[in-house]
């Protein structure tokens, strides 16, 4: 992006936006990781609001072992989106600056509004919750779930621990014990509590398309991060489900 005047990657997300479109890398021979390799690429095309990237990766003795080529996205910022809901736009912008803390009281002396009324970083809060305590020894993991369309997901499952969520895209019809199943779309986060909660449903609701979202998930120590419910099970926990849910009406 530097040959074109006035723009360089300093102005990714601040006015200029990008995205990669496609991708595709090509190994030509076998790949150890175990001394240097040099990367190098060139943009051999830019314009349609589009840009073209090719390279490669050569070993230490100038051995080709990669190639690969990328196209991405580049057009102006919008600093609207009517499209989106107002809680799912990253248009709020903070300073790039440390807040002082006071360790021993742990009190943030900056406030969030003073943090918003400038700067480069964009912040949008998507969920605040206090979970459910964490046990000495856990692990944290972040996985990407992919659901095929219209594909039902997961059977009834628990967590050993909470699970937080981020919709990439798509939506889908999620339900935990106790609570109406519910409609989440891309841009809306949401979580669980885990432990003897039960998790009913993940379902697609997109028919032609793929729902993916993002879920970091605190896994209990000594504990399988998921364990599934068994049909006995099911049916004995069937009256602790909203009454929409249930299977067996009384």
């Amino acid at each position: 992006m530097r040959a074109h005047e006035g723009i360089g990657t300093s102005h990714a997300h601040l006015t200029v936006s990008t995205a990669p479109m496609t991708a595709s890398v090509s190994f030509h021979e076998p790949v150890r990781w175990d001394g240097w390799l040099l990367y190098t690429h060139e943009s051999t095309q830019v314009g349609a609001g589009m840009s073209y990237v090719r390279g490669a990766v050569h070993t230490e003795e100038g051995e080709l072992i990669a190639s690969f080529a990328h196209d991405a996205l580049i057009r102006p910022l919008r600093t609207t989106d009517t499209g989106s809901k107002e809680q799912s736009r990253l248009w709020q912008v903070a300073p790039v600056r440390r807040s002082e803390v006071d360790h021993i009281e742990c009190r943030i002396r900056a406030s969030v509004e003073c943090m918003l009324a400038a700067g480069s970083v964009k912040i949008s809060d998507l969920l605040s919750v206090t979970p459910p305590s964490i046990a000495a020894g856990a692990h944290a993991m972040t996985q990407m779930v992919e659901l095929p369309p219209a594909d039902a997901g997961l059977a009834p499952h628990r967590h050993s621990g909470p699970v937080f969520g981020y919709v990439l895209e798509g939506r889908m019809l999620f339900e935990l014990e106790g609570e109406e199943p519910r409609e989440i779309v891309a841009g809306e986060a949401f979580w669980e509590p885990g432990g003897d909660v039960v998790h009913y449903q993940m379902v697609n609701l997109e028919e032609n398309t793929w729902t993916r979202f993002l879920a970091v998930c605190i896994c209990a120590p000594g504990v399988q991060m998921i364990t599934m419910l068994d049909s006995d099970e099911i049916t004995a926990r069937d009256h602790l489900r909203h009454p929409s849910a249930r299977r067996h009406r009384s």
